[in-house]
């Protein structure tokens, strides 16, 4: 992802990303406004917002990157269980969304063994497979 996007996703959403690794967001552009969506709904949670009004750190996620076509996420510490049914529910919408542009897309297996399944619109998939 740009690191445009990703400095507005980390100033925006502080709590969540603290901990981020390297400050990486492991995906593509066309991501952006589905974990943006993703993080709003998230700091939204009654766990993650007892946790601020109990003096607690709420849990922050260390890891958001693509594998194998969709999203994954790791937090610093435990979740519950309305948080784990959010991040269950965008996995499954990046499964649909093209990682490149954000237009619908599905999971696409590369042309070469030298590239990595994404999901992709056909458009997006196209020029992947085109360029080594």
């Amino acid at each position: 992802m740009k690191q445009e996007l990703a400095d507005e996703l980390i100033t925006t959403f502080p709590d969540l990303y603290k901990n981020l690794r390297d400050h990486e967001f492991e995906f593509g552009d066309g991501w952006f406004l589905l974990i943006k969506d993703l993080s709003s709904q998230l700091i939204s949670t009654s766990f993650f917002q007892n946790s601020l009004k109990d003096g607690k750190s709420p849990p922050s996620i260390i890891i958001i990157k693509e594998k194998f076509g969709h999203l994954c996420i790791a937090f610093d510490k435990q979740i519950d269980k309305e948080i784990l049914d959010l991040v269950q529910k965008f996995s499954i919408l990046s499964e649909k969304t093209c990682e490149h542009c954000g237009q619908p897309g599905t999971i696409r297996e590369p042309l070469s063994r030298r590239k990595r399944i994404k999901t992709l619109c056909v458009l997006c998939s196209t020029e992947y497979n085109q360029h080594q």
